[in-house]
């Protein structure tokens, strides 16, 4: 506990009091995930546990284990390291009140790094750098929202929290690919569905939640549904889509499908992210959310409802599902296989699901999957102008 409350003070200490780490919380953590992710993903976490366990046993933090293990029937404890273990146990606790009560004092008596400074400026304040430079192109009113949804974003990187999960799932998938060094031929597919993913969470999957106070003054605004929507949609896709394309395009180079594939794979990029994007936007205005939720003890942010991106993930997996096994036999067979198996186990019968019957049901799910999108961004246009605040 001694221990404990010591390392937590120096941590709130280092992010509450050093004005670099006070000012960008949000992106030394988005920093501190992606460097866990790439050590995760290449095996070099795995290699620094394994290396670091006989060290550790040896080390006085494993005596503890002999305190445990005193009086255990067949195994062998040494009682010196028991004895030494809570003799370690009054040093370290002394130390831990002598040196946690100075750091104490010392964050108490201070003043926390951006206190004083100047407040943000007001969300509606232009930025004619950016603002300027798109609305020639897009119109004043679409320019403003698009700004208005990067600075947003950039004041609180951590709205952006669900577009890191492609990653976590794709963790495990990558370390069995770095380590041997081998790029399966499903990887680019795979890649371009986790990035549509993540497109369809940055800034379209709650756009009503994320307008937060200013939402009454939009919704009574000369802005009206469609120029909302498409302000969304276009600034989620001015960022997925380069990015997107690059990903993609990288790993289809090093991969073993053929040139042909892999450039008719980059070119469909935009369009699979623009109908990730129009699916996301309906959803996120029927399931809207503006409760903040407490990502860290001191840090809060309003992220997407949990059916909102429940139902995303669904449909765009659900999608992908159906049109490997339309267009792969191999899908096919296997998919054909395992439900087979599943419902022979579950039901007290002996059930068979052909790849011909499979084919058939995944065309004919493949048609209301495909037009849910253009469903959805309509929905979302209508939803806006009808919208009332109670």
């Amino acid at each position: 506990v001694v221990l404990g409350v010591l390392l937590g003070l120096s941590i709130r200490h280092v992010v509450s009091r050093f004005e670099f780490v006070a000012r960008n919380k949000g992106a030394v953590l988005i920093f501190l995930f992606v460097a866990y992710f790439v050590a995760l993903s290449s095996g070099a976490w795995n290699e620094l546990v394994v290396g670091l366990f006989e060290p550790m046993q040896r080390a006085p933090v494993g005596w503890y284990a002999d305190v445990a293990l005193l009086g255990t029937p067949g195994l062998a404890a040494a009682p010196v390291y028991a004895g030494s273990a809570l003799a370690l146990s009054g040093v370290l606790g002394g130390l831990g009140v002598v040196v946690g009560t100075a750091i104490a004092n010392r964050h108490w008596f201070s003043d926390p790094a951006l206190a004083g400074s100047e407040s943000a400026p007001s969300e509606g304040a232009a930025e004619p750098g950016i603002e300027g430079r798109i609305e020639g192109v897009v119109g004043r009113q679409t320019a403003a929202l698009v700004t208005l949804s990067w600075r947003r974003a950039k004041r609180s990187p951590l709205k952006l929290l669900y577009a890191f999960y492609p990653m976590l799932i794709m963790a495990g998938l990558l370390a069995n690919i770095v380590q041997p060094g081998e790029v399966p031929a499903y990887l680019p597919f795979a890649v371009l569905v986790f990035a549509a993913w993540a497109a369809g969470v940055v800034f379209t999957l709650n756009p009503l939640g994320d307008q937060g106070a200013a939402l009454a003054s939009t919704l009574l605004s000369a802005v009206d549904g469609r120029t909302f929507v498409r302000a969304h949609v276009a600034a989620s896709l001015v960022i997925a889509i380069p990015v997107g394309m690059v990903v993609t395009g990288a790993v289809a180079l090093v991969s073993p499908i053929e040139q042909g594939t892999a450039l008719l794979l980059v070119a469909a990029t935009p369009a699979i992210m623009l109908v990730s994007a129009a699916l996301s936007v309906g959803i996120g205005m029927a399931f809207p959310r503006f409760e903040a939720t407490n990502v860290t003890q001191s840090m809060k942010t309003v992220l997407p409802s949990r059916w909102a991106f429940l139902l995303f993930s669904l449909h765009l997996f659900g999608t992908a599902a159906a049109a490997a096994i339309a267009a792969q036999k191999v899908v096919r067979t296997v998919v054909a296989g395992l439900l087979s198996f599943l419902l022979t186990w579950i039901l007290p019968l002996e059930v068979t699901v052909s790849p011909e019957v499979l084919w058939l049901v995944a065309v004919a799910a493949l048609v209301p999957l495909v037009l849910a999108p253009i469903v959805s961004y309509r929905y979302a246009v209508r939803r806006f102008d009808s919208y009332t605040l109670a």
